[in-house]
């Protein structure tokens, strides 16, 4: 995090940030990483928020809220929000809709880390045809905060292009710095920084950010496969922001010995992070990607990540109707020993099996690297279920680990099992039970409370009801029972397994085509529709209206919410249901570092 005065030195903070004029629009502006310098190491940017704009309304979530049976609350609601800034108007002059409607092209937030000066924040903004608006944003802006600061106003013309910059003491130290050209608006904290995006917007730049080839192999990685450009990008260099964080902060000796100790932990070779977002492409309603560029070979911290490729065939234990479903290959006893290797570099040799690994035989009876790790195959699978009728508890999630010797693991589990010691009467603790389905052993536990304890029925459906069992070759624990007995069920073949289902074949063929070929070391499968009835249920719950009855009685924009949905209530889930589509998600471990791909398909109009 940086520093609050590091914030402050920007002068026009955030208000000017979204408070902005464009000029006369004469040719489209550069984008905003070709006027940027080499050492930029962040990068928030919405290529073109009228686009995105448009986009966004073609997926299901928009075209969702234009539904006849749905848009009459979403109208209502939005017009409540307006409601609550109308006071803001009357300072600065525009209206709701007028300024979000003043973004037209490009909106980038940056951090410029230069090695011999502080950390320099830098926002462009295309503001296009929205000038009007605009300009009286911006003068109302200035006003307010010329009011607020005692700051020096400094005007400087350079070629056409007229640049203000405010400063305050008598060392006129930067507090702010903006221009306007060809319709783009460039908020920087001081002259300097603008007088070098001009001289980039000249073509006069020796460098540029699109000249880093960690900013170029990320950008690279995150629109591979792409048919078009995406309407989102981040990017971040985590190392150059934490050595900007002790540059800034000289007197920060926490800091400086994290970052020391970057090296022994193999941080050092994380080198950027990058995603980007395409929203309404083909069959898509949205593609992400996501990369975490890194050293090759991967040292410390960084070789933990012990990622394999693998089947991504579910198991025939998995319920056919979960809301998500993800699983993952990892070499357990790769990491194991990494972080032992890592955790004796900073203690002694030896000291994280003796001391560490030992604390859980003494504690467990049992030897993690024996009798535990040698019994998993990597294979771990995490679902989750929507469980009927719809409660605050009805999100159900179950872990499972494969099992390449069961019966040798079904020993640890049972040694594990049993302890015979019960739970004082006198004190809060987890009891076992013993049960038994369909030929099938499993526990499950619910916390005991004292006499003195009284506990409404309301409190008692928040509680948790774990249970945990070795099934077949699997070793499973659930949150709640509802999803360990639909596991059962499955496996006694009383109901279909999710690998059957045509949606999960459907998804894991686009994952096939998307991963090129290679087996990625995780997938995930989601069924938007199960989520969204569990926060539908919740939503339309006569618990939900009490809540917000009882806060609407001192709460006037509550009061309108409540009103709102007694004029329009939400529609049958039906409605809902039929502009959510399966999605699904890989991550592949290559020579670059980790790439990860998410996407959700789109339904078709007449669905």
């Amino acid at each position: 995090m940086f520093a609050p005065h590091s914030f402050r030195r920007i002068g026009l903070g955030v208000l000017l940030a979204v408070c902005l004029a464009a000029g006369p629009a004469a040719a489209a502006p550069p984008p905003a990483a070709k006027l940027l310098p080499k050492e930029t190491s962040l990068v928030v940017t919405i290529h073109n928020v009228g686009e995105l704009s448009k986009r966004f309304m073609n997926t299901g979530i928009g075209r969702m809220s234009q539904d006849p049976e749905l848009k009459p609350l979403i109208k209502k609601l939005y017009g409540i929000a307006g409601e609550a800034v109308a006071l803001v108007k009357e300072q600065i002059g525009v209206s709701l809709d007028e300024m979000l409607a003043i973004p037209q092209g490009e909106v980038t937030f940056a951090l410029v880390t230069p090695e011999d000066k502080r950390t320099e924040m830098v926002f462009f903004l295309d503001a296009g045809e929205q000038i009007g608006a605009a300009r009286t944003l911006l003068g109302k802006a200035v006003e307010l905060y010329q009011q607020n600061e005692k700051v020096n106003r400094h005007e400087e013309t350079v070629g056409q292009t007229k640049l203000v910059a405010f400063t305050r003491g008598d060392r006129n130290r930067p507090r702010g710095a903006y221009f306007e050209r060809e319709g783009m608006i460039c908020i920087a904290q001081n002259m300097d920084r603008l007088k070098a995006v001009l001289t980039a917007w000249d073509g006069l730049a020796d460098e540029t950010l699109t000249d880093n080839p960690r900013y170029a192999t990320v950008v690279s990685r995150c629109t591979q496969g792409l048919s078009e450009p995406p309407q989102f990008f981040f990017y971040a260099d985590p190392i150059a922001i934490a050595k900007a964080i002790i540059r800034d902060q000289p007197g920060n000796r926490g800091a400086r010995v994290a970052m020391a100790m970057l090296p022994t932990l193999g941080l050092d070779g994380l080198h950027a992070v990058g995603m980007s977002t395409l929203l309404d492409s083909g069959p898509m309603d949205s593609v992400t990607h996501a990369h975490i560029l890194l050293d090759n070979p991967r040292t410390g911290v960084l070789d933990v990540l012990a990622f394999e490729p693998h089947d991504m065939k579910p198991g025939a234990w998995v319920p056919k109707d979960v809301a998500n479903y993800m699983s993952v290959q990892w070499d357990f006893n790769k990491s194991l020993k990494k972080v032992g290797v890592i955790v004796d570099s900073f203690t002694r040799e030896g000291y994280f099996s003796e001391v560490a690994l030992g604390e859980f035989r003494r504690d467990m009876g049992l030897d993690m690297e024996k009798e535990i790790l040698p019994t998993f195959d990597g294979r771990v699978t995490m679902i989750q279920r929507v469980q009927e009728p719809i409660t605050i508890n009805s999100q159900h999630t179950l872990v499972a680990f494969r099992l390449k010797d069961p019966k040798r693991f079904a020993k640890v589990f049972d040694k594990l099992m049993d302890e015979k010691k019960e739970v004082e009467q006198n004190r809060v603790g987890w009891r076992k039970e013993k049960k038994s389905f369909g030929g099938k052993t499993y526990y499950q536990f619910s916390l005991h409370f004292p006499n003195e304890f009284s506990l409404e029925a309301e409190q008692l459906e928040r509680m948790p009801h774990p249970c945990m069992g070795v099934i077949d070759n699997q070793f499973i624990i659930s949150n709640q029972q509802g999803i360990f007995m639909a596991v059962l069920r499955t496996v006694a073949e009383e109901d279909g397994s999710l690998a059957d289902e045509p949606d999960f074949k459907l998804i894991a063929g686009k994952i096939a085509r998307l991963s090129g070929g290679r087996k990625p070391s995780m997938i995930q499968f989601d069924r938007p529709e199960e989520t969204m009835r569990y926060l539908y249920g919740l939503l339309t719950s006569d618990r939900a209206r009490g809540f917000l009855r009882q806060g609407a009685e001192n709460n006037p924009y509550l009061k309108s919410i409540d009103g709102a949905l007694d004029e329009h209530p939400f529609p049958p889930f039906s409605v809902i249901r039929k502009y959510l589509a399966p999605g699904g998600g890989f991550v592949i471990d290559d020579e670059t570092g980790i790439h990860l791909t998410g996407f959700a398909l789109r339904r078709k109009q007449s669905d």
